[in-house]
């Protein structure tokens, strides 16, 4: 048995979360993405989220549209900020774990605490996302270029994956993120393709992410 997890604040959740996600489930014939929601990611502790019942509320929208997803509430449930490694370490115990992350993710994993361990307990599937690249150079650690393996933009069999690898994978994306669809609400910008109309009445009915 195997736990996909993709993890993120979803602070808003939006198209550029779940349209990969969607992707990577019909090519490699995932049954279930469990969107993991951070209690409060230890590299966005300047900007808190919005409360966890209401991030909560919008993935569930997301969840009941899109079926084959599902939301792990454990980091939620947690006692302190959260640290992937936890994570992996609570999950590997019992299944595999599939660590699902976009190409920022990866460009700042070294930052992460004992990514090391996390590369060795899971495997690390990385969805390319425009305006990011990644080449190795002199200063990519070494734990980090050993598990790279090739970009695959073909079919390929989930079962070859391992942990201790880490593999970027072609998505169709949308150059969107959270943070510049809060900076829209700010100037009362609300036409937004790329959030679910039912996401997108949620946070109208709450005012969320507005100052005013």
């Amino acid at each position: 048995m195997t736990k996909y997890l993709f993890g993120g604040s979803f602070d808003p959740v939006h198209q550029g979360h779940i349209l990969p996600l969607l992707d990577l489930q019909q090519r490699f014939g995932i049954p279930c993405i469990h969107l993991l929601p951070n209690r409060l990611s230890p590299l966005k502790q300047a900007h808190p989220p919005v409360s966890n019942a209401h991030r909560l509320a919008m993935l569930e929208l997301v969840c009941a549209q899109y079926p084959s997803l599902a939301i792990e509430p454990w980091e939620l449930e947690q006692p302190r900020v959260s640290y992937t490694i936890d994570t992996v370490n609570h999950f590997s115990q019992t299944q595999a774990v599939v660590f699902i992350m976009g190409m920022d993710s990866l460009l700042t994993l070294h930052h992460w605490r004992n990514f090391e361990q996390i590369i060795a307990k899971a495997t690390l599937i990385v969805l390319a996302r425009p305006g990011y690249d990644f080449a190795l150079t002199v200063d990519t650690p070494a734990v980090i270029a050993q598990a790279l393996r090739p970009l695959a933009a073909g079919p390929e069999q989930t079962t070859h994956w391992q942990p201790g690898e880490i593999h970027i994978i072609e998505t169709p994306l949308i150059d969107m993120s959270s943070s510049h669809f809060r900076a829209a609400v700010q100037k009362s910008d609300w036409e937004h393709k790329t959030i679910l109309p039912s996401v997108l009445n949620y946070i109208q009915k709450y005012h969320l992410y507005q100052t005013t």
